[in-house]
């Protein structure tokens, strides 16, 4: 393929010179060699320009499109937050102050030179104890006055019941003594635990004094024990003899003394 160009130039043709040059004139042919050499020419340009742009030097303002300000502002922060100086007062945000409190309290407690004085403690003024009834206070003080008790003319005295007639006993003859005065026979006779229910331990102490002798007898569903001719209805041997019955069981009585 050959083409024919017609354009007239200022400087002469040699006819050797290359495609590309000011020296064209009437009826120069561009022939397929002609062809290559300029796009070799054009394919060289290209490369040039490539090897300029693999290094770029920009100058000016670098605007980076569709960046919201946002994100520069937090870039910027960081780049604040590598190595932080804060200056004033540092307040933190949403924080109620109940949090704020604590946080004092924890510092302080941390170093807290409480513990060495507890160590051995005192006390100055009155303590009061808060919400204690008067009862344990006088419970506390009672306990200390029987830590090391001192019973100045200790005695035990007896309640006499003193009879001259049969009789049956009451409650209230646990722990007396009943005097039996008649110049004939007394029967005392001890009730079932259903009609007086004497605790089991209780005692009865009898001292016959009169010229009639006096006899034990048993309620309804009572048993008497004795070491007398009958044990279960025991007498006092003689004048001023004594005896006393001792509940042992429910209805079960022991008569111990002077009895035949």
């Amino acid at each position: 393929m050959a083409i024919k160009h017609t354009k007239v130039v200022t400087v002469p043709d040699d006819g050797t010179s290359p495609v590309g040059t000011d020296e064209w004139n009437d009826n120069h042919t561009i022939d397929d060699s002609t062809l290559s050499i300029a796009k070799t020419t054009g394919l060289q340009s290209a490369l040039d320009l490539k090897s300029t742009l693999a290094s770029p030097t920009f100058t000016g303002t670098v605007v980076l499109p569709n960046v919201p300000a946002i994100v520069t502002t937090q870039l910027d922060l960081k780049s604040t937050l590598a190595s932080p100086t804060f200056t004033g007062t540092v307040v933190l945000p949403n924080v109620p102050a109940i949090v704020t409190t604590q946080l004092d309290l924890k510092e302080t407690v941390v170093n807290v030179a409480l513990k060495s004085p507890l160590a051995n403690p005192t006390f100055t003024g009155t303590v009061v104890l808060p919400n204690v009834p008067a009862i344990v206070t006088t419970q506390l003080d009672l306990k200390a006055s029987l830590a090391s008790p001192a019973l100045t003319s200790p005695s035990i005295s007896y309640a006499i019941n003193a009879i001259t007639n049969d009789y049956t006993t009451v409650l209230a003859d646990a722990g007396k003594i009943i005097t039996s005065n008649k110049g004939s026979a007394v029967v005392i006779t001890i009730p079932p635990n259903s009609s007086v229910a004497y605790p089991i331990g209780s005692s009865i102490n009898v001292i016959s004094i009169g010229a009639g002798l006096t006899n034990f007898a048993i309620g309804a569903g009572v048993t008497i024990n004795s070491t007398g001719a009958v044990p279960a209805a025991p007498v006092l041997r003689i004048a001023h003899s004594s005896a006393t019955a001792i509940k042992i069981a429910t209805d079960t009585w022991q008569v111990v003394g002077d009895i035949s």
